[in-house]
């Protein structure tokens, strides 16, 4: 959902009821259970063995884009436990939303990577979607997760290479266009989606893409746990040659592809004119992943 509109500035605005606005915070922001970190700081042993999944939303997003895939895989697998990060400077306001880097984006998933490690948690598999699975990307990619417990890297749509191509004239336009916005219009998009899209944002998101791509390029090898990626087809969002670039330079990484058009098929609660077509995409999704979180016992 990065809908990028470059044509013209367009001014801040937001009601009280959007993420934007200072009285609105990502829905799980305050709830310290939402980090398996926080909810067990002294886990037993039986809770080390219990698969962890750390779970990072997109570019402008919040922990809600799970929200659905929680729900559906814990009817079906109890004993997983969640980690839901909000990346740094999303879930809050405007400014701080216009604030933040693309470090700082990504510094939550390391410190609770860290946390979870020195914890002792044995199996934990990181899921990224869209801009949450490039800054996964980067920080595999840069040596910047110890990953001895890390079992599994799930990717979705990760946004590589962007569909939008405008994206790449942000540095032209930065000076001219502060800030644009997405279109959202629903309540459901806008009190969990970052409506307005300031310039240095995208500035942002676009030094991450290009990092991405450097560091995939650049590789050498690949010793990291096993990856695997999901594609739509017709992702209007994420081009599909991103993830052809990840299978052709992470070693051992696997793609599984899917005759859709939507963004992020798990997130099924704000998509328009959802189809039993789309409800089967993300049966088949979810799965997939539960079969790799927790393998069938032989």
């Amino acid at each position: 959902m990065i809908g990028l509109r470059f044509t013209l500035h367009q001014s801040v605005a937001y009601d009280d009821d959007w993420l934007d606005s200072p009285l609105t915070r990502d829905i799980h922001f305050d709830d310290p259970d939402r980090l398996v970190s926080s909810r067990f700081p002294s886990p037993t042993d039986a809770q080390k063995q219990q698969p962890v999944m750390v779970l990072v939303h997109g570019f402008s997003a919040s922990t809600f884009e799970f929200d659905a895939f929680k729900k559906a895989m814990s009817e079906k697998a109890p004993s997983i436990l969640y980690s839901s990060v909000i990346m740094g400077g999303h879930g809050r306001d405007y400014q701080a939303f216009k604030a933040a880097s693309y470090s700082d984006w990504v510094a939550p998933i390391r410190d609770e990577v860290e946390k979870l490690t020195a914890m002792g948690y044995e199996r934990i598999i990181l899921f990224g979607v869209s801009t949450g699975a490039t800054g996964l990307l980067h920080l595999i990619l840069d040596d910047q997760l110890a990953l001895g417990s890390i079992a599994h890297v799930l990717l979705m749509d990760a946004y590589v290479t962007p569909k939008d191509a405008s994206l790449f004239f942000v540095p032209i336009i930065q000076y001219v266009v502060k800030n644009t916005r997405s279109g959202a219009t629903r309540s459901i998009e806008t009190r969990h989606w970052h409506v307005n899209r300031p310039t240095s944002a995208l500035v942002e998101l676009l030094r991450l893409v290009k990092l991405v791509q450097r560091q995939l390029t650049n590789l050498s090898g690949y010793d990291g746990p096993p990856m695997t990626l999901f594609t739509a087809k017709h992702d209007p969002t994420a081009d599909t040659r991103g993830s052809d670039l990840v299978f052709s330079n992470v070693e051992g990484a696997r793609v599984v592809r899917y005759d859709s058009d939507r963004h992020v098929i798990i997130e099924s609660q704000a998509k328009l004119d959802w189809t039993d077509r789309d409800q089967g995409h993300f049966d088949a999704v979810l799965n997939h992943v539960l079969m790799t979180v927790v393998p069938p016992k032989k």
